[in-house]
């Protein structure tokens, strides 16, 4: 085959072979942005000999960065020029939306600029299931910063460990780190792992800390018992014989976590008023007392009036005898239903204690007799405390229409009940519609008739949602239909009809239903993206390209920018819209934009993190919105690593 330089299918078979034939394309092939983008997806090492106006192009890189998801960003981002690479905003797009590793290749300048090292530090955090240590890349003079190293104490559960030799032998800054965060201790210098007083601090946060402490520490009845309010670990490796003897102590222990009490002395498990202590803070302490007080009644109603919710009854672990004992169980199954499993047999045919025990818990209904399942008033008390007890109903219950509308109205979130009811009702339309409308996978569960009845989904669209949205999960990058509606879809996704009304409803989920050409239908998307800015996300590419529609979305989701075209990111009243709606949809925004003072102003002043984006000086009046509104929301705590960036860059 005669070579041909100017051919672009010869040069791209080339590159596919070498990439290094990319030098010898033409001149105008190498200026070519839509050509070195097919080659880039290729092999990005060519990118090396693409023209230097292509390569120092920023808008170029960052629409490839940010659009190409099949692009070697690290390969992309080693060959961009030094002055790109120093471009704070280019360097943070290209880690967040290429490869966890870009990091090595961000210059010393930018690891050395606080916020850069926060929002780099916190995209590794949220993106990457690795945790990479961006911290440990930053400057030796940022980790010298104390100021710097307390914010990020506080918002990053790791970066202690990073802090320079100077800050872990600084015992001030050292007693405010571990007051942040107590396991800070373990970065400190060896001599100040001896200091008592910084242990304390830091136990009274985290209790784990006690492991990394000099032995002598480990023993100190005190701060044993700071980290046995936080850390019942602390009391089981640390506590000795002689302090489980020692009454003053254990009592102490036993009000900080009543579990405790197992590792105290015989003596003091006999001990009458320090057992009650314990099993007042947990019933299930009471297993650990002496034989003699886990028989005495007094002891054992307390036990079972504060057991806890969390494991096994403490009812499980008594006798026969208490587990026959009317008053006892009565108060168990008043704490906590499920304690009806260990009442005797015949306390499970007894209708009080089984009502007391449905109110408490519905789903104890499997733990009563035979004969009380098949008791309506009873059943219909389960049911309204916890839909799912119709599984343990009988069966003329199940097929109870009152009883299975009760069900239906107390099923938990996202609980599918009607698989539980009769056969019958399972074909009745009153019935399986006020079933979906709780949760659309009902719909399952149903008749085959109803299952392809076109008028019941069509019914449900048209109806109000009962408790909220539709429930869909989001999976990474796709949209996952609720089972239900993904039924009805493979049937109804192409009847237009039925797809105007399920965007009417809830755009997002309705765009979900339909089929892929309905998603190019203006008058479809118009209408999902009004009922829910996200349902853009699912729009064709050129509706997504489509003004007035982008315009809809962004009026309640302005973060909605992000999937706009990328022509409509430079379009000021577009970007304004967005902002004012969001303002962190700033960094959707094109670099002009983003530099733009009246833009910058909407956006600070619709969510103060706003200024994070923005590509122009903080004057007076840029600082002042922003930290008007933090204050205004109660954000002067600084709850998250945009916080602590944005107080940086203020």
């Amino acid at each position: 085959m005669e070579e041909d330089w100017d051919d672009p299918d010869f040069v791209f078979n080339a590159v596919r072979r070498d990439f290094k034939s990319f030098e010898r394309a033409s001149t105008e092939l190498r200026h070519d942005q839509d050509f070195v983008r097919r080659v880039l997806l290729e092999d990005a090492r060519a990118f090396e000999y693409a023209a230097d106006e292509v390569r120092s192009d920023r808008d170029f890189i960052q629409d490839v960065l940010l659009n190409e998801y099949d692009v070697d960003s690290w390969t992309v981002v080693s060959l961009m020029p030094e002055e790109l690479r120093n471009d704070r905003d280019l360097m943070l797009e290209a880690m967040e939306f290429g490869e966890e590793h870009v990091i090595e290749h961000v210059p010393k300048a930018l690891l050395n600029d606080a916020e850069f090292v926060l929002r780099a530090s916190r995209i590794h955090n949220v993106t990457w299931e690795e945790e990479l240590d961006v911290m440990g890349l930053a400057s030796e003079e940022l980790r010298s910063d104390p100021e710097f190293m307390l914010l990020t104490t506080r918002n990053e559960k790791y970066t202690y460990k990073d802090m320079s030799e100077k800050l872990r032998k600084d015992r001030d800054f050292m007693m405010k780190a571990v007051r942040i965060r107590g396991m800070a201790y373990t970065a400190a210098a060896p001599e100040l792992r001896d200091d008592r007083e910084i242990l304390l601090t830091a136990v009274k946060d985290d209790g784990e800390a006690i492991r990394y402490a000099p032995q002598k520490l480990q023993s100190d009845p005190e701060i044993l018992l700071e980290a046995v309010k936080t850390s019942s670990n602390a009391f089981d490796l640390f506590v000795g014989e002689e302090l489980k003897s020692n009454r003053e102590f254990m009592s102490a222990a036993v009000k900080a976590s009543g579990s405790v009490l197992w590792c105290a002395s015989p003596e003091l498990r006999g001990d009458r008023s320090l057992v009650l202590e314990a099993v007042k803070h947990d019933g299930r302490a009471l297993t650990s007392a002496s034989e003699g007080l886990r028989s005495d009644r007094d002891m054992i109603l307390e036990a079972v009036r504060s057991n806890v919710k969390l494991g096994d009854s403490v009812l499980r672990y008594l006798s026969p005898e208490v587990q026959s004992d009317r008053e006892i169980v009565l108060e168990a199954v008043r704490n906590r239903g499920d304690a009806l499993q260990h009442a005797s047999q015949e306390l499970r045919c007894d209708r009080q204690v089984v009502m007391e025990a449905v109110r408490s818990d519905g789903r104890a209904l499997r733990y009563a007799s035979e004969e009380l399942r098949c008791d309506r008033q009873v059943v219909m008390e389960a049911v309204k405390s916890e839909g799912r007890a119709l599984q343990d109903a009988s069966d003329s219950l199940k097929g109870d229409q009152e009883v299975v509308l009760e069900a239906v109205k107390h099923v938990p979130y996202r609980r599918v009940v009607l698989k539980y009811a009769s056969q019958e009702l399972r074909s009745c339309r009153e019935v399986v519609l006020e079933a979906m409308r709780k949760d659309p996978s009902n719909l399952e569960c149903a008749s085959p008739e109803l299952q392809r009845d076109r008028e019941l989904v069509l019914d449900f669209f048209r109806s109000p949602p009962r408790g909220g949205k539709i429930v869909t999960r989001d999976s990474e990058a796709s949209w996952i239909l609720n089972p239900g509606l993904r039924q009805a879809s493979r049937r109804f996704q192409s009847d237009r009809q039925v797809v105007l009304a399920a965007v009417r409803y809830d755009g997002k989920v309705g765009l979900l239903f339909a089929a892929p050409e309905l998603r190019s239908d203006r008058e479809i998307v118009l209408e999902a993206v009004r009922t829910s800015g996200v349902a853009l996300k699912l729009a064709s590419a050129e509706l997504r390209s489509d003004r007035e529609v982008v315009l809809e979305a962004l009026g309640n989701r302005g973060d909605m920018l992000e999937v706009a075209a990328p022509e409509l990111r430079c379009d000021r009243n577009v970007v304004m819209k967005a902002v004012k709606n969001c303002g962190t949809a700033l960094r959707w925004a094109s670099y002009e934009l983003r530099s733009d003072r009246e833009i910058v102003l909407a956006a600070v002043w619709s969510e103060w993190k706003g200024v994070l984006y923005a590509r122009v000086e903080l004057d007076r009046e840029i600082v002042q919105k922003a930290l008007e509104h933090a204050l205004e929301h109660g954000h002067v705590e600084l709850q998250d690593d945009d916080e602590v960036a944005c107080v940086h860059r203020i």
